[in-house]
């Protein structure tokens, strides 16, 4: 646990490539062979860290968010997403650091399995009991892939870059993004 938390702050810091395992090591409190103990290199240890599961484990209020009463509950849903960006900024800040050093080859898991959770609480939660009675049928999956690919970024680069800082309030923020969502931009 001190190695993992350890190189997620090194790596959201620093970058994958300025980061060695001597550095995690010492700053983990063990020594560099007691290292290998646990991970057999750096490229496991990362991988390790932006494990698909990891991601949406921390997505797992959601479920039971939709089912709450999707889609009069949206901006709460869009809120929460927040709440676990911003509660786990080194995570997702991973997501940044791999595309940039490993061309997205781990990121493409996550979003892969962000989209097939997706569409499994779209399915289980929302399908049977939401559309036609309050939203139309239409193309959810390329949908959920639009929400999911715009979000989560905006969100993450919010915590990032102080030009990209959103200045409203969270709840103002998810409100927004809810209308915008659910009724469009034309007056």
């Amino acid at each position: 646990e001190k190695i993992v938390n350890t190189a997620k702050q090194l790596f959201s810091e620093k970058g994958y490539s300025a980061t060695g395992i001597r550095e995690i090591a010492e700053k983990s409190g063990l020594s560099l062979g007691n290292f290998y103990n646990y991970f057999k290199n750096k490229e496991e240890l990362f991988r390790h860290l932006i494990d698909p599961e990891n991601v949406i484990e921390s997505l797992s209020a959601i479920p039971s968010l939709v089912n709450e009463g999707f889609p009069d509950n949206f901006d709460i849903i869009i809120l929460e997403i927040k709440k676990v960006v911003d509660m786990n900024q080194e995570l997702y800040k991973l997501i940044f650091i791999d595309l940039i050093e490993f061309g997205g080859a781990h990121t493409n898991r996550i979003m892969e399995r962000i989209l097939e959770f997706s569409n499994e609480v779209f399915n289980d939660e929302v399908k049977k009991r939401v559309v036609g009675s309050k939203i139309k049928e239409m193309d959810y999956p390329f949908y959920l892939k639009l929400f999911v690919t715009s979000i989560l970024p905006l969100f993450i680069i919010n915590n990032i870059l102080p030009s990209a800082k959103i200045t409203y309030s969270d709840d103002h923020v998810s409100k927004l993004i809810a209308d915008v969502l659910m009724k469009g931009i034309k007056a």
